[in-house]
């Protein structure tokens, strides 16, 4: 029988009240980790009430393309109009330039201009900025009222112009509702609360 004490089973549980701290438990997703006082490195996405979201990353992804297309297409657009301009433009005649080539114009620096901005919104937006959000409400509102600008105009001058006239009226309102889809839906889903409260955590 032995009756010397279990040395080695009384230093372990030694060693592991003083030295042998258990680890952590892990945290959540998106809780921050207290390293010290005053210290705390939150987890990247933060997310909200602990859970990972990942429409910032879907819509981004759609901004880059829809962006990067469009500015192809805005560039494509100036060049005609410009084209277009020159060609018409007299300088003893200048009091006759066409209004529509005038417009034309004007309309292609805005379809330019909105592309990018949708583009680089949505590489900030990609990034959790909350600069892209800002850029996001900017170009849905300005691309709203350029759709619904420029559906009117057309419609008054193929109505005007061409017979019969309501089926382009048709035509044009229907146009303007597909390209107003994606800015609408922007607007909407920025102003969700639950869309906020995750934008207030970005840097």
């Amino acid at each position: 029988m032995n009756d010397q004490p279990d040395i080695v089973g009384a230093h372990a549980a030694a060693g592991g009240a003083s030295g042998g701290a258990a680890s952590p438990p892990p945290l959540p997703a998106g809780a921050a980790r207290q390293d010290g006082p005053g210290d705390s490195v939150p987890d990247r996405p933060v997310g909200i009430h602990g859970r990972r979201v990942l429409w910032p990353v879907a819509i981004a992804a759609a901004s880059i393309v829809l962006g990067a297309r469009g500015a192809l297409q805005g560039t494509f657009g100036l060049i005609g109009a410009l084209v277009r301009l020159v060609g018409e433009f007299d300088i003893n005649h200048i009091h006759r330039l066409d209004a529509m080539s005038v417009m034309a114009l004007l309309f292609g620096f805005l379809d330019l201009a909105l592309p990018i901005l949708l583009l680089v919104g949505g590489l900030l937006l990609w990034h959790q900025s909350r600069r892209a959000v800002r850029l996001h409400w900017i170009y849905a509102v300005i691309d709203v009222l350029r759709i619904v600008v420029l559906a009117i105009m057309q419609g008054v001058h193929w109505t005007s112009s061409y017979s019969p006239g309501g089926l382009w009226a048709f035509w044009h309102l229907w146009r303007a509702t597909v390209l107003a889809v994606y800015p609408v839906f922007l607007l909407v889903w920025f102003s969700r609360a639950k869309v906020r409260a995750e934008i207030r955590l970005w840097r």
